[in-house]
């Protein structure tokens, strides 16, 4: 019926099952008649009263079917990543996923993760004291298939960018190529408020597959919309070896050496393996059950 798939559309539209059976609940308020027109005819009261049961069957069941949705949603799960920190060195470190912090995007992890997304993608963007930036696929198509496939932002402010957390990249430019964070947060910690407008506005509903751990609290990214949707459970120690050496993307304005991520996009592992060799790089990612955290 019609009110059923308000309620299903108010799921895609909401990270909140509530809310939606509150919209649902709402229409199937507002359907009943008037009781003048009940009284009338027997005939109208007797259908009045069958569509009722039925819709209420109906509320029952989707109750029970959010709840049970709900739960899972707010379930956390881990996911061991295996890297390659430079030659002859490997190590793992595992994450914990946190889809109460941020569904949508522990939804698109979990879809990134299926496909095997992650496998000998490179750690392109290590900034010392700040972020770990990957997620470019290895293999240019497949890049491009994905770069379609922006999501929208949370319907919540969430938890805060910590030292350890996961969050989805967000675009400088909404219409360019290049994810940041970027470098240069010390305008937003002198409080200029326009560049936490204009990144905010610039990155809103960007997200697609890059992604980034803070390498410290970077509590400001969250003024901008970032919103982590996880934390590194154990092996932050790994994750502080990634190799830094390059830095940042070479631009007018910075001497960094690190690669450009436009062509990253356009010609994927060949070109970072050829000008980029010492990068980190992903071996290979799996859920792992009852992974606990480091004392």
């Amino acid at each position: 019926t019609i009110f059923t798939s308000v309620f299903y559309f108010s799921v895609a539209m909401s990270s909140s099952p509530s809310i939606s059976l509150l919209i649902f609940f709402f229409f199937l308020m507002i359907r009943r008649p008037p009781r003048s027109t009940l009284s009338s005819s027997s005939a109208a009261s007797d259908v009045y009263k069958r569509q009722t049961h039925h819709d209420m069957r109906t509320l029952l069941s989707l109750v029970a079917v959010t709840l049970l949705a709900a739960a899972a949603a707010e379930d956390p799960w881990t996911v061991e990543f295996n890297v390659n920190l430079g030659p002859g060195s490997e190590d793992s470190f595992v994450v914990e996923v946190r889809p109460d912090w941020a569904p949508r995007a522990a939804s698109r992890f979990r879809a990134l993760l299926k496909q095997d997304f992650f496998k000998g993608t490179r750690f392109f963007r290590v900034i010392d004291d700040f972020v770990a930036q990957f997620g470019i696929h290895a293999d240019p198509r497949i890049e491009a298939s994905w770069s379609k496939r922006g999501f929208m932002d949370e319907a919540q402010p969430g938890t805060l960018n910590r030292k350890g957390t996961l969050a989805f990249s967000t675009k400088v430019k909404k219409d360019g190529p290049k994810f940041g964070p970027l470098t240069g947060i010390e305008k937003v910690e002198q409080g200029a408020m326009y560049h936490l407008a204009a990144a905010k506005i610039e990155g809103e509903h960007t997200r697609c597959t890059q992604m980034f751990i803070n390498l410290k609290d970077n509590t400001k990214l969250s003024d901008i919309g970032i919103v982590p949707f996880a934390r590194v459970l154990s092996g932050m120690d790994v994750v502080q070896k990634l190799y830094s050496g390059y830095g940042e993307a070479s631009t007018p304005k910075n001497d960094g050496r690190g690669p450009d991520q436009k062509r990253i996009q356009a010609e994927g592992n060949a070109y970072l393996k050829k000008s980029f060799p010492n990068l980190s790089y992903v071996i290979s990612t799996r859920i792992v059950p009852g992974a606990k955290q480091e004392l």
